[in-house]
C-alpha cells in the first residue's frame, strides 16, 4: 500500500489563463529528474498524476497544471492558496536520465505540458547537450521558455503565427532527422508518439535509443 503524505502549499502562479505551476513543501520526498507523484486536495482521497516540475535540488515541489473543464482535480488544484495542503504519493516512474543519456547528445519532444519533465531535466542538469521540440497551438502555451537557452529551443505553433515554425513536432521531424548517435525522450499524448516512432522507425533511428512518457 503507498503512504500518502500531506504537503504544505506554498502559493501558485499563472502562467496564462488555463496554465499554472503550484509549489509546495518538499518534506522528506526524495525523486529521480523526470519521476512523477500522485496529487490529490485535501480533504478526498481522489488524486491525479503529475510529474515534478521543479529540480531536486531545490527545496520545494512544483507541478505544471493546465485546468482543463473536465479535469475536477486539475480545477481544484488550480484555487489552492498558500497555507492549505495538498496530498501527496510517489515518486514513480523510470523517465529518467541515466548514464548512457548523459554522455548523449539529447532530443526532448513533447506537446502541451509535456514539457514538464524535459524543464525538470534542464533544471536538474545545467550542462545537458540538449535540443527541445515543443509543439502548442497557441503562443500562451509556451510555458516558461525564459527557463530554457533559447539556442536549444525549437517552438512549433500550429495554430497562431510566431514561434520556431508553424508545424507540428512530426512534421518537423520529417524534415530534420534525428543524428542516430542521440537519446530521444518523447513527452505528451499517444497519438504524438506514435506518430513520432512511425517517423524514427523510417529514418532507421534505433528504438533502443528512445524513452516514452505517455501523457493522455
Amino acid at each position: 500500500m503507498v503512504n500518502s503524505q500531506k504537503h504544505r502549499v506554498l502559493g501558485l502562479r499563472a502562467i496564462n489563463s488555463d496554465a499554472y505551476v503550484l509549489r509546495f513543501e518538499r518534506g522528506n520526498l526524495d525523486f529521480e529528474p523526470g519521476q512523477y507523484i500522485h496529487i490529490g486536495t485535501l480533504p478526498g482521497t481522489e488524486k491525479r498524476e503529475y510529474t515534478v516540475y521543479s529540480s531536486p535540488r531545490e527545496d520545494y515541489l512544483e507541478v505544471l497544471i493546465r485546468s482543463a473543464p473536465s479535469g475536477n482535480i486539475s480545477q481544484r488544484l488550480c484555487q489552492l492558496k498558500a497555507g492549505e495542503e495538498v496530498s501527496i504519493e510517489g515518486p514513480f516512474g523510470l523517465f529518467q536520465l541515466d548514464s548512457t543519456a548523459l554522455d548523449s547528445p539529447l532530443f526532448f519532444l513533447g506537446i502541451g505540458t509535456g514539457i514538464t519533465p524535459f524543464h525538470c531535466f534542464v533544471q536538474s542538469y545545467p550542462n545537458l547537450n540538449y535540443k527541445l521540440i515543443h509543439g502548442v497551438c497557441t503562443v500562451s502555451e509556451c510555458y516558461e521558455y525564459e527557463k530554457y537557452d533559447k539556442n536549444r529551443l525549437l517552438s512549433c505553433i500550429s495554430r497562431e503565427e510566431g514561434g520556431s515554425c508553424h508545424d507540428g513536432v512530426s512534421d518537423w521531424l520529417r524534415n530534420n532527422p534525428i543524428p542516430h548517435n542521440a537519446m530521444v525522450y518523447l513527452c505528451g499524448s499517444s497519438a504524438m508518439i506514435y506518430d513520432v516512432y512511425e517517423i524514427l522507425g523510417e529514418q532507421k533511428f534505433d528504438t533502443d535509443r528512445i524513452l516514452v512518457e505517455v501523457y493522455y
